[in-house]
C-alpha cells in the first residue's frame, strides 16, 4: 500500500523533523573568546543559537589570583575554584547547587583529567602530550563527541567547542571541560 503526500505536508513533516532535530541538539556554547588581547582574566562566551553571551572571569582580578573564577552562561551562575589553592590538581565547579569536580590522573600532569558529578565519571585529555591546543573527551561511546581546540593554531585567545555529547552529559561537566582546557593552555599573570 503506497501513501501519497502533498507537497505542503511533506513540507510540513520536513519542518517539524528540522525543528525537532534542532531541539534535541546539546551543544549550548559554541566558543570562547578572551575579552582581551593581551591578558586571560576575562571571556566572553557565544551561545549556541543565542544572541546573548555568556562570561567567565576571575573572581579577584585585583590580587591576580587565578584559583577562583566567577561564570554566566544563560540562566545559570557559578563558580570554579580550586579544592585547595596550594594543590592544583584539584578543580570544583558549584553551580545552581550542583557540584562537579576535576582531579588529575596523575599528579601534576595536566594533560589528563578525570571529571566527576556524583552520577557521571568521565575522562578529559589533551589529545598530544606535547601539544594542548586541542582537547576532548576520551569516553565518545559513552557521551558523544566533545571537542574544544584553539581557532587558530598556538593563539589561546580564541577557542571552538564541538559538542555532539547526548542529554546524559550535564552542562556542567562540559563547562568544567572547556574550563579546564583554556585554563592550562593561557599564560597566567
Amino acid at each position: 500500500m503506497r501513501i501519497f503526500l502533498s507537497s505542503s505536508l511533506k513540507v510540513q513533516l520536513l519542518l517539524i523533523c528540522l525543528i525537532f532535530w534542532q531541539s534535541s541538539r546539546a551543544q549550548i556554547v559554541e566558543s570562547f573568546h578572551s575579552e582581551w588581547d593581551d591578558r586571560f582574566s576575562e571571556w566572553n562566551i557565544a551561545i549556541f543559537d543565542e544572541e546573548e553571551q555568556g562570561s567567565l572571569s576571575l573572581k579577584w582580578r585585583l590580587r591576580n589570583d587565578w584559583t577562583s573564577w566567577n561564570f554566566e552562561l544563560l540562566e545559570r551562575t557559578g563558580q570554579i575554584q580550586l579544592k585547595w589553592s596550594d594543590d592544583p590538581n584539584l578543580w570544583e565547579l558549584i553551580c545552581d547547587g550542583k557540584l562537579v569536580t576535576a582531579r588529575t590522573k596523575r599528579r601534576n600532569d595536566f594533560s589528563e583529567w578525570r571529571l566527576s558529578d556524583g552520577e557521571q565519571q568521565l575522562t578529559f585529555w589533551s589529545r598530544f602530550r606535547n601539544d594542548i591546543s586541542e582537547w576532548e573527551i576520551r569516553d565518545p561511546e559513552r557521551f558523544g563527541d566533545y571537542r574544544i581546540f584553539m581557532e587558530w593554531e598556538s593563539d589561546p585567545r580564541d577557542w571552538i567547542v564541538l559538542d555532539d555529547t547526548n542529554d546524559e552529559l550535564s552542562v556542567e561537566m562540559r563547562f568544567l571541560c572547556a574550563f579546564l582546557a583554556i585554563y592550562h593552555s593561557i599564560p597566567k599573570g
